[in-house]
């Protein structure tokens, strides 16, 4: 769960709607299903200040799957990075190769029909993605290989 613009009146109750939606029915039927148990599954928060962001993303230095230990993926989308992490947007992405320079191995365009962006008022708001950025991707190669070389 993400909960965004959080002034520091209202912090620690996000904080506490976070640790609780460990136990959501969507967060039990995951674990259930995965034979995973409460304590295999611990929780943290993460509290960071927010940014009007016109792209966000996630970088895996590391497969998951375990199938690829010479390359890195980035997933990206437009706006801020809620609905990525929500699974709501089919995020952008690439794979990028560790060595330097970082070459583009694979790119996957996702399906960012709407963007989340701050509304002013505190708020994420989401609005229509214009079709030619639709199309194009998140990141510019140049962009993948810096951030490749950060998250390194």
């Amino acid at each position: 769960m993400t909960e965004l613009n959080v002034g520091k009146k209202h912090l620690l109750e996000a904080v506490k709607k976070v640790y609780a939606s460990k136990y959501s029915p969507k967060a039990l039927y995951y674990r259930v299903d995965n034979g995973l148990s409460d304590a295999e599954t611990p929780m943290a928060v993460l509290v960071v200040e927010m940014l009007d962001a016109a792209v966000s993303g996630v970088i895996y230095t590391a497969d998951p799957a375990g199938s690829s230990a010479g390359t890195l993926t980035i997933h990206s989308l437009w706006g801020l990075g809620e609905p990525l992490v929500s699974g709501e947007i089919s995020p952008d992405i690439l794979t990028v190769d560790k060595n330097i320079p970082h070459d583009i191995i694979h790119r996957q365009h996702g399906d960012k029909f709407t963007e989340m962006v701050c509304d002013g008022q505190g708020k994420g708001l989401q609005r229509t993605v214009p079709e030619d950025r639709r199309r194009a991707l998140s990141l510019d190669d140049n962009a993948a290989r810096e951030l490749a070389g950060i998250a390194l």
